[in-house]
């Protein structure tokens, strides 16, 4: 694993320094034009979350309301091109800016982020370093740092989730967890338990796939159909493929390591990305911490958690909501995320205390984000505190400035008249909350489940939705094995077909906005070919947490046994004699 972290970086620090050689004046870009490309950057990043448009605020943080840039309060030099060192509430002020006093100055369609991001790069690089080359290396320095810690975190909540699940390595093990009169977790008990009496009919056909245990001794009053393929005697003999223990390690390589996440990185995009990936990442995996500890049981490394008492969980509710705080002050729609945490928190505490979990996770999300809003309300100022608001979530709220990328929305509005905006404007942006209550019913023993299944809808249905988007959506399905299991084959043949449209995309995107040879029909076509294997992707996802369901209720009611009824007798009777005749 540290081998292919440290080949992942020098590859990555390869292509910052190759980008970064190829921007001063006597470089040659034309080396690098196609990884610096427009319609590259539009499938990797979000325009608005991007060093570019931090400077285009820095720039209107130093433009007055008249329009002339704000000079140095000197008397013997009046010259109005000095720019004022540092930023202040007043400047900041400026460029948010709506209404009466600015009809001729109107910048409501040009910055689109919160002045905290702004703030967050102002001193340090925007200020501090003049050169725009070395402004771009050190982010990007700073943003592999960020994909680093992020692939840590994912490894460690990918620990948490699973260590559970280790118990089911031996039928030993799984016996005395469930012996156990401990206080212990009990859906993963329940779950496992059910499993080792479930009918190898409805048992998951790719349980091998992740080396889960199904025993080989079905009941004599069970129906077992030796010739299914699902039969556990098929499941036993196979190799699995994946093992439990080796999931956290797959999480953070896949994250770290994949191309996208390079190009990305050190593709000269400049994205924010990885920092909201790193706290969405962060606030789970303190929602999930536990003191754990690991026994040896025979050739089986076995969590603790499972197969003994479980330990009180150490989650940090305060700090996980002062992570998401930050994400939903970035981007609102994330809010879809806070009902499962609630079920998260709930489920750490022994799932008795869940008013007391949402309790917790309420107030502490609404006190970090009403101190957020605070800040920036002192670096904007009270008169354009709700321009700021309106202008900063414009996009998400009102999908204004759209520019072509890989979703669907951009080319729905631009089609749109306007008479009929205002509906579809509520209609897209609800979307995704429609989805959440459902899911809440149907699915509240499967939190983790849900949050991945909310992560791939917002993919689909985000204003600006990236390739990134789905790179930590498929590191979070990898995460509920058990799910996975029960799949088919269609998410692994659209998950292969993914490149194609993608790459289809970036040229029709260079035929038609640089070339000017093709139209955004060529484009659309691509969106929604992607978004249809992204679809098929989690309709397959979704009805394999139906099945499990389905299959742990059925296994719970009891076995199945061969019985004929009295109706079924009479049936037979009725055939019999009909075949006499």
């Amino acid at each position: 694993m540290k081998n292919v972290f440290v080949i992942s970086t020098i590859v990555r620090l390869t292509l910052i320094t190759w980008i970064t050689l190829n921007n001063f004046p006597n470089g040659d870009e034309s080396l690098s034009q196609y990884i610096k490309s427009a319609g590259l950057r539009s499938v990797l990043s979000n325009p608005t979350h991007t060093l570019d448009h931090m400077r285009e605020g820095f720039f209107l943080s130093k433009v007055t309301p008249n329009g002339s840039l704000v000079i140095i309060n000197d008397n013997d030099n009046d010259n109005p091109t000095d720019f004022v060192n540092g930023s202040n509430s007043q400047t900041y002020a400026h460029i948010y800016m709506e209404g009466p006093q600015s009809k001729q100055n109107n910048r409501s369609a040009f910055f689109h982020a919160p002045p905290l991001l702004l703030a967050l790069v102002d001193p340090v690089l925007l200020t501090w370093i003049p050169s725009p080359v070395i402004q771009d290396l050190v982010f990007a320095l700073l943003m592999m740092l960020v994909d680093l810690f992020t692939a840590v975190r994912l490894f460690q909540l990918a620990t948490n989730l699973l260590s559970a699940e280790s118990s089911s390595c031996t039928d030993s093990d799984v016996g005395e967890a469930g012996d156990s009169d401990t206080d212990t977790d009990t859906m993963i008990e329940w779950e496992i338990n059910l499993e080792q009496k479930m009918d190898p009919l409805i048992q998951p056909n790719f349980a091998w796939v992740f080396g889960l245990f199904f025993p080989n001794d079905i009941g004599d009053d069970v129906v077992a159909d030796t010739k299914s393929p699902a039969s556990s005697d098929v499941v036993s003999k196979k190799e699995a493929i994946v093992e439990l223990s080796d999931i956290p390690k797959l999480c953070a390589i896949f994250y770290y390591c994949n191309p996208i996440s390079i190009l990305a990185n050190g593709g000269g995009a400049c994205s924010f990305h990885g920092l909201w990936h790193l706290l969405l990442v962060s606030t789970l995996q303190e929602l999930t911490a536990t003191k754990s500890e690991t026994t040896h049981s025979g050739n089986c490394k076995v969590s603790q958690w499972s197969t003994s008492t479980r330990q009180p969980s150490k989650n940090n509710v305060p700090l996980a909501m002062l992570y998401f705080a930050m994400i939903f002050h970035v981007e609102i729609n994330h809010i879809v995320f806070l009902l499962p945490m609630i079920l998260i928190t709930n489920r750490q505490l022994g799932y008795d205390r869940l008013v007391h979990s949402s309790v917790g996770c309420i107030g502490f999300f609404l006190l970090w984000t009403l101190l957020l809003q605070y800040l920036s309300l002192l670096l904007v100022g009270s008169e354009n505190f709700f321009a700021m608001l309106r202008q900063s979530h414009a996009k998400e709220l009102n999908f204004v400035d759209l520019e072509p990328n890989i979703g669907m929305q951009w080319y729905f509005f631009i089609s749109m008249f306007d008479r009929f905006r205002r509906y579809f404007v509520v209609m897209h942006f609800g979307l995704p909350f429609i989805f959440v209550c459902p899911l809440m019913i149907r699915f509240h023993r499967y939190p983790f489940d849900i949050i991945s299944i909310m992560n791939l809808i917002l993919s689909l249905f985000k204003p600006t939705p990236t390739l990134n988007d789905m790179i930590i959506t498929l590191c979070f399905l990898l995460m509920s094995p058990r799910t996975l299991a029960r799949t088919t084959h269609k998410s692994l043949v659209s998950l292969a077909a993914l490149p194609v449209p993608i790459i289809l995309y970036v040229m029709d995107y260079w035929l038609w906005l640089e070339t000017g040879s093709g139209n955004a029909n060529y484009i659309y076509f691509q969106c929604l070919a992607y978004n249809t294997f992204c679809a098929i992707i989690l309709m397959d996802f979704l009805t394999a947490l139906m099945r499990r369901e389905k299959a742990l209720r059925l296994t719970e009611k009891g076995p199945r046994k061969r019985k004929v009824e009295k109706g079924e007798d009479d049936i037979l009777l009725q055939r019999g004699s009909r075949d006499l005749d």
